[in-house]
């Protein structure tokens, strides 16, 4: 197989494959993860030990990066950095939901990124981008696997 074709096989086909594969994998685990949650998840309060302000490149919008220590049904206590777009305060409750199973996977539960929509778009992007490798090597399957000069 001539430089050109490797070149072509590799870019053209089993990049993209990869690329989708990962995106297909990301997208499952979110929307399991997800899925669990809603079903299993545990509602409970934390508490907001400290926060951070993460403004757009534009300046025009922000969301916030609070660090909330809450206790599960064990009375153990565990430290997240969540995401939210309202203000928060250093000492204010915050609600959270969690896995029992694993606390580390906490969420603020009034967050619309729980809803399954938005995993659907990962998993739909991905079965797009699983098209572009098939319609490469259908389009120009002669010139990558033919011996014929071109």
């Amino acid at each position: 197989m001539t430089r050109q074709r490797l070149i072509y096989l590799f870019g053209y086909i089993v990049f993209p494959s990869l690329l989708t594969l990962g995106a297909l994998g990301f997208g499952l685990y979110a929307y399991f993860t997800q899925t669990a949650l809603l079903k299993h998840g545990v509602k409970t309060e934390g508490t907001v030990l400290r926060f951070r302000e993460v403004r757009s490149k534009s300046g025009a919008t922000s969301h916030y990066k609070p660090d909330v220590e809450f206790e599960d049904g064990n009375q153990q206590k565990h430290t997240v950095t969540l995401s939210c777009t309202i203000p928060v305060s250093i000492g204010q409750k915050f609600p959270v939901l969690y896995l029992p199973s694993r606390p580390q996977t906490a969420y603020w539960s009034e967050s619309r990124a729980l809803s399954q929509r938005s995993y659907r778009y990962i998993l739909v992007f991905a079965v797009l981008l699983a098209g572009l490798p098939i319609w490469n090597t259908y389009i120009y399957r002669k010139s990558v696997f033919s011996d014929d000069p071109q």
